[in-house]
């Protein structure tokens, strides 16, 4: 699960591949809270397994999550939706953004370089993690770019 370590942020990366997101697994990371690629053609998903994934994330300490996939407006939602139901002051409030009309390489650059938590949430925010779902392809892109992340943000922003 580990990919690599990202020298210029200090974050550790890791890559979790899941086959069907209504078997969210267990998993450890190097710190309580971390930063989150959520890659998911989630278009056929229900709002029950949107809320279910949500708040899996959430639970397990991700404070920043990008969605990138079909239908990742809707995701991005799910996971604003409960973030308000746990949170309703937002302070800290765990940030989101989809990016729907980028390239999977764009979502991964903005995980990597650009994707930081509310000061809130700062304190032991020492990973990001990317969630791959239901696409062996995509999850070994992401893998790529992870164990290389200044290489890769480099190719993708000279």
């Amino acid at each position: 699960m580990r990919v690599g370590f990202d020298s210029s942020t200090e974050r550790e990366l890791f890559v979790l591949e899941i086959l069907d997101a209504a078997k969210l697994p267990t998993f450890r990371l190097s710190s309580p809270r971390f930063v989150c690629l959520l890659a998911w053609d989630a278009d056929k998903a229900s709002d029950k397994m949107l809320a279910q994934v949500a708040n899996w994330l959430l639970n397990k300490g991700a404070v920043y999550v990008c969605c990138w996939g079909r239908d990742c407006e809707r995701v991005h939602d799910a996971i604003d939706r409960a973030d308000i139901d746990r949170n309703p002051s937002c302070d800290p409030v765990v940030m989101t953004t989809w990016h729907s009309k980028e390239p999977l390489a764009d979502a991964v650059y903005f995980a990597l370089n650009t994707a930081w938590p509310d000061e809130g949430y700062a304190v032991g925010c020492g990973c990001v993690l990317a969630v791959c779902v239901d696409n062996h392809e995509m999850a070994e892109a992401v893998r790529g770019a992870f164990a290389d992340p200044r290489g890769f943000s480099n190719r993708i922003c000279p």
